[in-house]
């Protein structure tokens, strides 16, 4: 119910207010825009907002995105200084699972290092806006379903990865690192990572 949510939007102000943060609500009813893109039970249709987040922050020009389902250790200013002046976003390549593995050749991307993972974004909000980047994500989405198999995932990289600047994967632990990952990055780095992560990714 309304009351509800308001308790747990109002509890969730305090606890980040409480630890010197400030928190915002953005109402909007962008759901609808996204409601036919390809989604499942693990992957609902909401994932696609990031999407929008463009047009939804209109008076911002540049963001940190990150999934729910990760821990910051480290001091995100490194992330926040990048200079992003002729890349859409900064990204962690993904490992490549076995499933994985001919998606980026789906996409049209040079090499499966290309691929990124979508949980922990610096997105330049200013660069993607001008170039209309969010309608491009969905009508790629809308035309080639078969080429989305983590839903917009996928569709960002297939739109975004040529102007992606590559981060280190401290950035964006996964455990698939530990398996997937030496194809796609550098070892030493991968080790560095779990080493001394920055962003946990569960």
């Amino acid at each position: 119910t309304e009351n509800t949510t308001d308790l747990k939007l109002s509890a969730m102000a305090d606890f980040v207010g409480g630890l010197g943060g400030s928190f915002s609500v953005l109402h909007s009813d962008a759901i609808a825009r996204v409601a036919h893109l390809p989604s499942s039970k693990i992957y609902p249709s909401i994932i696609w907002w990031r999407v929008l987040l463009p047009e939804l922050l209109p008076d911002v020009d540049r963001i940190i995105y990150l999934d729910s389902d990760m821990i910051v250790c480290r001091p995100l200013s490194p992330l926040w200084e990048l200079n992003l002046e002729n890349y859409y976003l900064a990204a962690v390549t993904n490992p490549m699972h076995a499933e994985m593995l001919d998606w980026p050749i789906q996409l049209g991307l040079s090499a499966r290092s290309e691929y990124f993972n979508s949980g922990l974004l610096v997105m330049n909000l200013e660069l993607l806006r001008r170039d209309g980047c969010s309608k491009k994500i969905i009508d790629f989405a809308t035309q080639h379903p078969e080429k989305v198999h983590w839903p917009d995932q996928c569709a960002l990289n297939k739109i975004l990865a040529a102007r992606r600047l590559h981060l280190h994967p401290k950035w964006n632990v996964m455990n698939a690192l530990e398996n997937a990952g030496s194809d796609v990055l550098d070892e030493t780095a991968i080790r560095h990572a779990f080493e001394q992560p920055a962003i946990v990714h569960f």
